[in-house]
């Protein structure tokens, strides 16, 4: 097992989920088309991606109208459709494993094993020590869960208590095999 998809994978995910933001950017005229972005040689900077994915998410049904014209195949467009199954909340990076990361829920105290794209979600958080608070979205992906690049990271300190919490929320978890490790 790998913390992160193989690079064949990634630039599929990518080939997948670029074409479905920019989609969703026209249709709900987020921000400037990506075609100015593409005109100049350059691509959409992350904070108007992630707009753009906040929206996708809130209106989860524009990957239905996506897919009645997509110009893919049948397996892309069923590996689309199961990213309405996503999982968008505030986690707890609470540990780097070497199968993945370990993403707990926020809110339903779920606990998550997440691979990173081209980069382990290790890499995607440098220099910052678990647990970590983020604001994810969590997409399965051939049989994997993944997030969709767009990880927003705040440091904060994590007191004490709430650092045993995720600690013992996790120990359970594994302990009764209950780890989500698809969506």
């Amino acid at each position: 097992m790998n913390m992160k998809l193989s690079e064949k994978e990634a630039n599929l995910f990518f080939d997948l989920y670029t074409p479905l933001l920019d989609y969703t950017n026209e249709r709900l005229k987020v921000g400037p088309s990506f075609e100015t972005f593409w005109a100049r040689g350059d691509n959409p900077n992350t904070q108007l991606l992630g707009l753009i994915a906040n929206e996708l998410w809130a209106h989860v049904d524009i990957i239905d109208d996506y897919l009645q014209y997509a110009p893919i195949g049948e397996e892309e467009k069923e590996i689309i459709r199961e990213w309405k199954r996503f999982v968008r909340d505030e986690f707890f990076v609470e540990r780097h494993l070497m199968t993945g990361t370990v993403f707990i829920s926020n809110r339903a105290k779920k606990v998550y094993l997440v691979n990173g794209l081209y980069s382990t979600v290790k890499e995607m958080l440098p220099n910052a020590s678990c647990p970590i608070a983020v604001v994810a979205t969590l997409l399965p992906f051939k049989g994997k869960i993944i997030t969709d690049g767009l990880l927003a990271s705040y440091f904060m300190e994590i007191p004490d208590n709430v650092n045993e919490l995720l600690h013992q929320i996790y120990q359970e978890t594994k302990e009764n095999n209950r780890i989500i490790k698809k969506l």
